[in-house]
């Protein structure tokens, strides 16, 4: 009689535990952290006529030195979001647009920080400087410096009209 009540006992003990113990096989966080860019320039049409538009035309966009960084290639969007590297301080994107090749560099710190078990790390970034240079980038204004989610724009991209 004893050693059943213990054989239970000891069952139940390790069944508690497992249970108890069970890790949360479901992450229920999004773990994309990309950095939003939108676009200012003039178009000006046959009759010089200028009107100011807020979105990419056509364009293509290369991640340069990482394969973790996406080649993109997208028309009629008014917002991008281009993903950091999380293995250097330091991304740069190669954009083709109406012809003409330009590149933007990123300097950003990486700021890991662990979510759980089931989901692990999320990397966060924050931007501290954007260079440009090439054909058609006038200029470049930082409008949230922080990159933690898919819902911020971080940078606006001022082009040169066609």
């Amino acid at each position: 009689m004893r050693l059943r009540y213990f054989t239970y006992s000891l069952v139940l003990l390790i069944g508690l535990s497992a249970w108890s113990c069970r890790p949360d096989t479901v992450c229920r966080q999004d773990l994309e952290a990309a950095m939003g860019m939108t676009v200012q320039w003039t178009s000006i049409d046959t009759a010089g006529v200028e009107t100011n538009m807020s979105q990419w035309d056509s364009v293509q966009i290369w991640g340069i030195e990482c394969d973790t960084v996406p080649s993109i290639e997208v028309k009629n969007q008014s917002k991008l979001w281009l993903p950091l590297r999380v293995d250097t301080a330091v991304t740069t994107y190669q954009i083709h647009w109406h012809e003409q090749l330009d590149f933007i560099t990123i300097h950003h710190t990486n700021d890991r920080q662990f979510i759980s078990n089931a989901c692990g790390c999320m990397v966060y970034h924050t931007i501290d400087t954007v260079l440009f240079g090439g054909a058609f980038i006038d200029s470049v204004e930082v409008l949230n410096t922080i990159v933690s989610g898919t819902t911020e724009e971080n940078i606006l991209l001022y082009l040169r009209g066609n």
